[in-house]
């Protein structure tokens, strides 16, 4: 009887853990908060990053088996003097709204987080960033003020958002 009881009891909760999409255009996230914003530039809790970590992309992914960075949203290069990454931008890459992603968003978001008129958590991600340069509507470069074997990494974690909103 008690094994019974808890079976139902386990049976109940799994019940409502998960949810499911009607369609395939909807993602349902599930989360034990508020999402406080979208703006991964501003946002600092879970709840916020759950769900901008679904809209927004990253310039780069991370092999799960290896960690190693793998092309995502960008290939890249890096100098040879290790202060400057050149970032290509896909060609297919497009927000939501079907308007390209182009260099001139990164540089919008990163000049924003580095900005004083903004708070973000997302500061030390590019706490080594010099400038950022726009070669071309899909190529940017990243300068850093000094050498930093960090840097990369951490601007692998940016998550950016159109210019155009």
């Amino acid at each position: 009887m008690r094994v019974v009881k808890y079976l139902l009891i386990l049976l109940l909760v799994l019940s409502v853990a998960f949810v499911i999409a009607q369609d395939a255009e909807t993602i349902v996230i599930r989360g034990f908060g508020n999402i406080s914003t979208f703006n991964p530039a501003l946002g600092s809790d879970g709840a916020s990053f759950q769900a901008y970590s679904v809209l927004w992309p990253k310039p780069y992914e991370i092999d799960a088996a290896t960690s190693a960075p793998v092309p995502g949203l960008t290939t890249w290069e890096i100098s040879e003097d290790g202060l400057t990454y050149t970032f290509n931008i896909r060609d297919d890459a497009n927000w939501s709204d079907g308007m390209p992603i182009t260099s001139h968003d990164i540089k919008f978001v990163i000049d924003a987080i580095k900005s004083d008129e903004v708070a973000s958590i997302q500061e030390t991600e590019v706490a080594a960033v010099e400038e950022v340069r726009v070669v071309d509507d899909k190529t940017y470069e990243v300068v850093l003020k000094e050498l930093d074997c960090a840097a990369f990494s951490q601007l692998g974690g940016v998550r950016f958002m159109p210019s155009h909103l």
